[in-house]
């Protein structure tokens, strides 16, 4: 259960914590006083998606924390899958910040975990239900899980899912080959052309950039022979005058033999100038003719140009087409035996389907049976005695919900016929009927915590009087907290929490003040009562309490 909430800086709330206790804990307070915004602190966290506008005016952040005991086993084999540290007194304390650049900080039982793990765990231990689970009813597609969570189908559903998914993809695959089989003979020949024109190319990876350089070369080919030659000059003219230094230092050894060391130096030296003109007249030589090669350059680099408009940019590109274009020959070639797999495949997926199909639809009736009875008992209990609430089935082709659609039907009055609980329940009725299915599977769940946010819209008198009866009862098994403006129910809480506002120094506060006997009689009587109250509507207040065994 939620024992304690702390919040700063949400919203109108600037500090505010509170205490819970094990039962029925009720919130009430004035139209715009703050009360929705206790909600907001608690989804926010729980991991749900919140907005840098919750923060408070002034504020660059904003924090929540929640104390949570008693959790149940599913909660501490989330925590110890996901490595968070189980407390040994039973412990799970959450806390969420939020910073006004949009960054959140999110902790579990002191350890930092990411906002969808947050709400991994969040809903393990907090069941939210406002006036949009209320819509939620009107939509015909959401009855299905009504359903199955009463059953508990949960493997049912799950193996009809996955039959579901592999017969889809099954067809698709059928559909795709025998696509590509209408198309074969003009694919085949496309994919023959375009294998033709590529091997035929015979590219070479590179070749591009080789020839781009060649081609630069060549349109340089008289600058080139220039220099090349006037370096070949230089080269032949420094071998002779090296060849003479030789000469003159061996004769000078003659003289000083000290000196002929030099020589050494002098013929390592000729030898190099030697190999230098030797290689310039070699790259000369290759440069005669060169400039009659640069018409077949251009035409090569023009096909290339070409292909790379086609086939891919780079010359691995264009080769990694001509890979595909083959191994889709190969696949054109075998299509016949590929639409005979997939036509098996998805025949035999069909069966599988039809199977998953026809048991999940078996447990779904028997289910609702049990169900739509449970239910009209609660709407009885809830002041709508004569109300018929069935589940109406309707065989359908397979989609991803079953092999059929699911609809409540209900008729609220007597001489009525049932119709589609979307076109003629009121506000009131859904509240009422909302109310009954959470009760009708209040064991279906472990949750140790339900909200119920103003689920009393459209009600009063003996009605809200039978609602805040199965509130208490909800209460008896789980923690449940309330939002409410009837008093009927405000009075049976176990405790009663005050949410009023403030202004001061031009700043607006919400504070969330825990009610003693008193506070709740002046609370009870501001509910039922107008802008002035009487002494009646206080009696009357306490009379509420102590028929709801609440005593000074």
């Amino acid at each position: 259960m939620l024992c304690n909430l702390h919040i700063e800086n949400i919203a109108i709330i600037e500090n505010a914590s509170v205490d819970f206790v094990n039962g029925l804990n009720v919130l009430s307070g004035e139209t715009g006083a703050g009360k929705s915004i206790i909600i907001d602190a608690i989804n926010a966290v729980l991991g749900e998606k919140t907005s840098r506008e919750l923060i408070r005016t002034g504020s660059n952040t904003a924090f929540v924390s929640a104390l949570f005991s008693d959790v149940s086993s599913e909660v501490n084999e989330l925590l110890t899958s996901l490595s968070i540290p189980v407390e040994s007194d039973g412990t799970v304390l959450v806390q969420r910040k939020l910073y006004r650049d949009g960054k959140n900080l999110c902790h579990v039982n002191g350890m930092t975990v990411t906002v969808s793990t947050l709400k991994r765990i969040g809903l393990l231990l907090i069941n939210i239900h406002g006036q949009r689970d209320s819509q939620d009813l009107l939509n015909p597609e959401l009855h299905f899980s009504f359903v199955d969570n009463f059953g508990s189908l949960d493997n049912e559903v799950a193996t009809y899912h996955n039959s579901f998914e592999s017969w889809t993809h099954s067809v698709s695959m059928l559909r795709k080959v025998e696509s590509e089989e209408a198309d074969k003979e003009r694919m085949i020949d496309l994919l023959q052309y375009q294998i033709r024109e590529l091997e035929a190319a015979d590219i070479k990876i590179g070749e591009r950039e080789q020839l781009t350089e060649k081609k630069k070369l060549i349109r340089n080919l008289d600058k080139l022979n220039k220099a090349l030659n006037a370096a070949y000059t230089a080269l032949d003219s420094a071998c002779e005058s090296t060849s003479s230094a030789s000469k003159y230092i061996i004769a000078a050894s003659s003289v000083s033999p000290a000196v002929g060391v030099l020589d050494n130096s002098l013929q390592e030296a000729l030898s190099i100038l030697e190999d230098c003109r030797e290689e310039t007249r070699d790259v000369l030589s290759q440069l005669d003719g060169a400039d009659d090669d640069l018409d077949s350059i251009e035409e090569r680099l023009d096909l290339l140009y070409r292909f790379s408009k086609k086939y891919g940019k780079t010359e691995e590109d264009m080769l990694a087409f001509l890979d595909s274009c083959k191994s889709q020959m190969d696949a054109l070639e075998n299509a016949s035996q590929a639409i005979a797999y997939w036509r098996n495949k998805s025949e035999e997926d069909r069966n599988v389907l039809q199977q998953a199909g026809l048991i999940l639809s078996e447990k779904r009736q028997a289910a609702a049976l049990i169900l739509q009875k449970r239910i009209e008992d609660e709407l009885h209990f809830l002041d709508m005695p004569s109300a018929v609430f069935s589940v109406h089935f309707t065989p359908s082709q397979p989609t991803v919900n079953g092999f059929e659609t699911i609809e409540f039907y209900i008729s609220a009055n007597p001489g009525e016929e049932e119709k589609p609980l979307a076109k003629v329940a009121s506000g009131g009725e859904l509240s009422r009927v909302m109310l009954a299915i959470k009760n009708a599977l209040a064991d279906k769940d472990s949750v140790g915590t339900l909200i119920f946010d103003e689920i009393d819209t459209g009600v009063s008198g003996r009605a809200a009087d039978k609602i805040s009866l199965k509130l208490k009862q909800a209460a008896s098994i789980r923690q449940v907290l309330c939002i409410t403006h009837l008093s009927q129910i405000a009075s049976r809480a176990d405790s009663h929490f005050l949410v009023e506002k403030s202004v001061r120094d031009d700043k607006t506060y919400t504070a969330v003040v825990p009610l003693d006997f008193n506070g709740r009689v002046h609370e009870l009587a501001r509910m039922n009562g107008g802008v002035s109250l009487t002494q009646v509507q206080f009696d009357a207040a306490k009379q509420l309490l102590t028929d709801a065994g609440i005593e000074p």
